[in-house]
């Protein structure tokens, strides 16, 4: 299995009020951000080159108290989600 990097793909985002809504470009579709989704973004934003799913979580560890212990494999998961969405982009880590 090929370990994986990722950042933000070509999106727009759109924070209304505590809604966090977010497009892949150029067709979309357009999504809510939920959960923990927004962090994620956030975290991925800051960065300045792709991140591991590691380093995601030491990122999410920063801004939330409490993460849970099987976090690492819930976040590696959920970044394949929003990469398979075209929210993120997956490169192969050649490390």
């Amino acid at each position: 299995m090929t370990a994986h990097r990722y950042r933000l793909g070509d999106v727009v985002i759109d924070r209304v009020e505590d809604d966090v809504w977010i497009a892949p470009l150029p067709s979309g579709p357009i999504m809510l951000l939920q959960g923990v989704s927004p962090l994620v973004v956030d975290v991925l934003a800051a960065a300045d080159s792709p991140l591991t799913p590691s380093e995601v979580l030491e990122g999410l560890r920063a801004l939330v108290a409490d993460v849970p212990a099987d976090a690492e494999a819930i976040v590696a998961a959920h970044l394949t989600d929003l990469a398979e969405h075209g929210v993120l982009e997956a490169v192969a880590d050649g490390t």
